[in-house]
């Protein structure tokens, strides 16, 4: 992954941590039973952040060779490993209020 958009994805993630998580998800324990807020929140923000970091990556790197478009994957999947930690803060904060 070029450094830049390893970058630009980075300051997307920053942006999407200042929003409140919980406004895009609280309707769902109305419509299906679920067994933990949190952990779908979490989930959530996991499916989010990958699937639209996978997006953008694939635009931006989408010309080249498919053996680097998988070292991306794997390392946007390492990124999102190494917030974990900030995700499941953020998730925490907003049950907590």
């Amino acid at each position: 992954m070029e450094e830049s958009t390893r970058g630009f994805i980075e300051l997307f993630w920053d942006d999407l941590l200042k929003e409140d998580i919980l406004d895009d998800i609280q309707w769902i324990p109305a419509a299906i039973p679920i067994s933990s807020m949190r952990e779908l929140a979490i989930g959530y923000a996991i499916g989010f952040f990958a699937a639209t970091s996978s997006s953008i990556g694939g635009i931006v790197e989408s010309k080249k060779h498919e053996k680097l478009k998988k070292g991306f994957e794997k390392l946007l999947w390492a990124m999102i490993k190494r917030r974990l930690p900030e995700i499941v803060e953020k998730v925490e904060r907003e049950l907590n209020r």
